[in-house]
């Protein structure tokens, strides 16, 4: 009983933050369109999430969707990604990702972005570590779209990248 009574009030006197939500995982979207010659990249990632990791990495308070929201907010979006995607055509040069914009809803955030690349698409090779930084358990769920290729991968700390061919010369 004693032991109890004193657990209470370790608890009440130092309480365990709990996590916002249970669920660590990501959305990633790439798509090719011919007709723009890019790619169109879209992230799904809880904004608190992403709040937290940039504040974490780079100092810096994004206040999303708040009325003093920083008003560099894109270029920490671009940094962060370009640290944390990248997408390499016929095992080339990582190809320069350009944020677009951003759409907020309720827990989420869409980050959309686009790669230009005209030429042969033969082989592509993606690396997906968005929010790995942050838990342990991230798990990052890539749809890409080619052609009439449609692929979905699962990427986490351990096997965060992936190559295929695509076979397609545009």
């Amino acid at each position: 009983m004693w032991i109890s009574i004193i657990f209470i009030n370790l608890f009440i006197a130092f309480p365990v933050p709990l996590p916002p939500h249970p669920i660590h995982v990501a959305l990633t979207t790439v798509e090719y369109q011919p007709e723009k010659e890019q790619f169109a990249v879209t992230f799904k990632i809880f904004y608190d999430d992403l709040e937290s990791i940039i504040a974490e990495d780079y100092g810096v308070a994004l206040n999303l969707g708040k009325p003093d929201e920083n008003p560099e907010t894109a270029v920490w979006f671009q940094r962060y990604l370009d640290e944390h995607f990248s997408l390499l055509v016929n095992d080339s040069k990582k190809l320069p990702l350009k944020y677009s914009s951003k759409e907020i809803n309720e827990k989420a955030i869409w980050l959309y972005c686009r790669i230009p690349y005209t030429g042969k698409i033969n082989r592509i090779t993606l690396t997906n570590t968005v929010m790995m930084d942050m838990y342990f358990d991230q798990t990052d769920l890539v749809i890409f779209k080619f052609d009439n290729i449609e692929k979905g991968l699962r990427f986490h700390r351990k096997y965060y990248s992936e190559s295929f061919t695509v076979g397609k010369k545009l």
